[in-house]
């Protein structure tokens, strides 16, 4: 019993540690994504107000 929870708790630990890891890239990478589009957003936006630009 003592080595089926060691089993486990071995085999448990690094999904564990893929999950916060796949999850914190995957906010890392949503936050740059949505930053991203909103500066090109902006850039858009700042050049359609503007007429002289090319």
């Amino acid at each position: 019993m003592a080595i089926r929870m060691r089993m486990m708790v071995l085999l448990s630990f690094p999904y564990h540690a893929l999950y916060v890891f796949f999850l914190d890239k995957l906010h890392i990478v949503a936050w740059s994504w949505t930053t991203c589009r909103q500066g090109s957003f902006l850039e858009r936006y700042s050049w359609a107000m503007e007429p002289g630009s090319s």
